[in-house]
């Protein structure tokens, strides 16, 4: 339950910060360039991440600020 608390947080802080700045290139590419750095998974299946992540995973912040754009 703590991991989906912090999702969610972590899910209204981007989107925040994307509505503040308005960047979802910058964003993105940001996001892009943890994904290689880290040598994070970009998606995990459901169950992995309901169990582990604490955070939304990489494809689900780039979805989102894909979405913020239209």
């Amino acid at each position: 339950m703590q991991n989906g608390l912090s999702r969610y947080a972590e899910s209204q802080a981007d989107r925040f910060a994307l509505t503040i700045t308005g960047k979802s290139d910058a964003f993105v590419a940001l996001f892009d360039k943890f994904a290689v750095q880290n040598l994070s998974r970009v998606d995990a299946p459901t169950w992995e991440k309901l169990v582990f992540y604490d955070h939304p995973s990489i494809a689900e912040r780039v979805r989102m600020a894909r979405e913020s754009e239209s």
